[in-house]
């Protein structure tokens, strides 16, 4: 099979008739100048649509009925408290990075801590909501609605961290 070049251009031929192979007709409208046409008539953009009246804007609440069940999982069982910080930011930014929306972290209960306080569950609510004043969290709420659970569902914004 002969591979097809592609054609040389001329100084004399145009682009129509380099592709057609056709003759281009010369006429007085196309000899006009591009900056003759530019100065006949100003290029005036289209009115703004007004905002505010017949636009709605949607409540927290709204916008997270959009979002998909939590769609990957960390699990901060056996972790310090500097191991799980650092976890909870590269899960965040890896979801991110990934386009996730929905994202789910188990903090756990705190059975098995020294003096049967659970550390972790304040420490991932302290770390969303830095994360959330830096936006790259949208909301946060704990799983039932109990901090007692040990899971929380996360909802991230919808920019990727270049």
């Amino acid at each position: 099979m002969a591979k097809k070049r592609i054609p040389k251009m001329d100084s004399d031929k145009s682009m129509y008739e380099l592709f057609t192979g056709e003759k281009e007709s010369k006429t007085a409208e196309s000899k006009e100048s591009f900056a003759d046409l530019l100065a006949e008539e100003p290029f005036t953009p289209p009115p703004e649509k007004e905002s505010g009246s017949n636009k709605r804007t949607k409540n927290i609440g709204e916008v997270l009925k959009n979002y998909p069940a939590p769609q990957k999982t960390l699990d901060l069982h056996g972790m310090t408290q500097e191991q799980a910080v650092q976890q909870i930011g590269w899960f965040i930014q890896n979801g991110r990075t990934s386009r996730l929306m929905t994202l789910k972290i188990i903090a756990g209960k705190g059975l098995h801590s020294r003096g049967g306080k659970a550390v972790l569950p304040d420490l991932l609510e302290h770390e969303l909501r830095l994360l959330k004043q830096g936006e790259s969290v949208l909301a946060f709420r704990w799983d039932k609605g109990n901090k007692k659970s040990g899971i929380i569902i996360v909802y991230l914004t919808d920019g990727v961290i270049s």
